[in-house]
């Protein structure tokens, strides 16, 4: 779990450079890359939390607990990407299409790594 952790972290870095040097060189507005970037970061506190207590649940065994500690878990973490998009509804400074976008850009590199490893590094079927 922690090398998935460490492996989003630096896939985010990366991400986050080329998109914040497009906004700005489009668009010419600071808010926009800073919507942007909070979004991106909510992003991935959630998913570094959802990793954090997906590896406690597996270590822990009891289920009794584990549900308890997960919807908790589950409730804290929908809550927080709830005030983010209040704070951004809220601020008229802040730019709500890229602050929305932001809070999906973890998804967003998921989805193209798992894209990308499926058309390029397809592995031919063994034959035998």
């Amino acid at each position: 779990m922690q090398e998935l952790k460490t492996e989003m972290r630096n896939d985010f870095i990366i991400a986050q450079i080329p998109v914040q040097v497009v906004l700005f060189l489009l668009w010419n507005m600071p808010m926009l890359n800073v919507s942007f970037l909070i979004g991106g970061l909510v992003s991935l506190a959630n998913f570094e939390l959802m990793i954090n207590k997906s590896s406690k649940l597996v270590a822990k065994v009891t289920e009794e607990s584990d549900a308890s500690s997960f919807y908790s878990n589950y409730i804290f973490r929908y809550l927080m990407m709830a005030g983010v998009v209040f704070l951004a509804m809220s601020t008229p400074k802040l730019v709500k299409p890229a602050l929305l976008i932001g809070l999906f850009s973890i998804q967003f590199i998921l989805f193209g790594k798992g894209l990308f490893r499926g058309i390029f590094l397809r592995q031919e079927p063994k034959r035998g």
